[in-house]
């Protein structure tokens, strides 16, 4: 948030094309150097700087910007929730695992208990 509102602020003080530089080269921008976390993810990077590009192009509307951003969040929100989504079905399946392997048992128990009978 902090970066965001730094970048906003010299844009409402100097105006929308003096954070062009900051935009196009993330990593030489004094301001991100700042914040050295975003910098390090490069997807949340790559996102901030490609939504401030649209906005300083002022191409779209504000209205349609926010329909954009959410749209965005959501598709990386469900592109991450990927693996935990597999690890969640495979999850569902070992309890049936337990039955399948608990039922084995008593079989293989039950199939040593007859032959030890036919053994005496």
């Amino acid at each position: 948030l902090g970066l965001i509102y730094e970048i906003l602020n010299k844009s409402r003080r100097e105006g929308m094309m003096a954070i062009e530089g900051d935009i196009e080269d993330a990593a030489a921008s004094p301001i991100f150097a700042k914040y050295p976390a975003v910098l390090k993810d490069e997807r949340m990077t790559a996102y901030i700087c490609d939504y401030l590009r649209i906005m300083s192009s002022g191409n779209m509307a504000p209205h349609e910007l926010e329909g954009l951003f959410d749209m965005e969040l959501f598709s990386l929100k469900e592109e991450l929730e990927h693996p935990s989504h597999a690890v969640t079905g495979i999850a569902d399946g070992m309890p049936g695992f337990g039955i399948v392997a608990a039922v084995l048992g008593i079989v293989v128990t039950m199939a040593s208990l007859g032959e030890g009978d036919q053994a005496a």
